[in-house]
């Protein structure tokens, strides 16, 4: 990082995810909480030091069950 380590909470609404790491200067990779199925809820990132970036209705959980999407266990290698 170029302005010196930092330290990052992402909620996304009321619900604390998970910092995996920082990609780089303008890229974080973080894992989402369990949620309601279709809330659409606000992301709120955290820096420390440094301020907040709040994201209007930028995250929707789905039913991963229903939505036919991939999961991480979709796209991890398989176990030897």
């Amino acid at each position: 990082m170029k302005d010196g380590p930092r330290n990052a909470k992402v909620y996304f609404g009321s619900r604390q995810g998970s910092v995996v790491r920082f990609q780089s200067d303008s890229e974080l990779i973080v894992q989402a909480p369990g949620g309601k199925a279709d809330e659409m809820v606000d992301v709120l990132v955290i820096f420390e030091p440094g301020g907040e970036i709040r994201i209007k209705n930028a995250f929707k959980f789905y039913d991963k069950k229903k939505s036919g999407g991939a999961t991480i266990d979709d796209i991890a290698p398989p176990k030897k």
